[in-house]
């Protein structure tokens, strides 16, 4: 008896594992749509917008989540710069091509915490395409 169970046990294991690993979600890239959940996008405005801008850029309010990232391997950099007053200023500057992307939280404290009033955010390409930077003023009440 206890021969045929080994067997049936062995199986039961094996088709617990590949259920386990098929409900797994797959690990999100940075350059996934979570984007799409934010409180504030912008894109840099550069000569394939709005088909594929070379940069994008995205803020949640709660816990002043700023995100942004390289969508071209082109040998460009993408900046971002972000002003929330005296004391809360600060750029990012992401190198590395296709789906890099740099974020920064409060959580860090200093400047990364911004005040809870009007911030000001300017994206561009290091491509310096006329008119790539794209600007942005939000409330952050969060």
């Amino acid at each position: 008896m206890v021969k045929k169970l080994v067997p049936a046990v062995a199986a039961l294991g094996a088709a617990a594992a590949l259920l386990a690993a098929a409900a797994a979600p797959a690990a999100a890239q940075p350059n996934d749509d979570v984007h799409l959940l934010a409180d504030h996008v912008m894109y840099t405005a550069d000569q394939t917008w709005p088909y594929d801008p070379a940069g994008k850029m995205w803020f949640n309010e709660y816990g002043d989540v700023v995100t942004v990232c390289d969508n071209d391997a082109d040998g460009h950099s993408v900046y971002l710069s972000v002003d929330g007053g005296v004391g809360h200023e600060y750029g990012v500057h992401v190198v590395g091509g296709e789906g890099k992307c740099v974020t920064h939280k409060a959580a860090q404290g200093g400047v990364y915490n911004l005040p809870e009033h009007g911030i000001h955010f300017e994206i561009w390409s290091s491509a310096g395409y006329s008119g790539s930077v794209n600007r942005a003023d939000w409330i952050n009440d969060h």
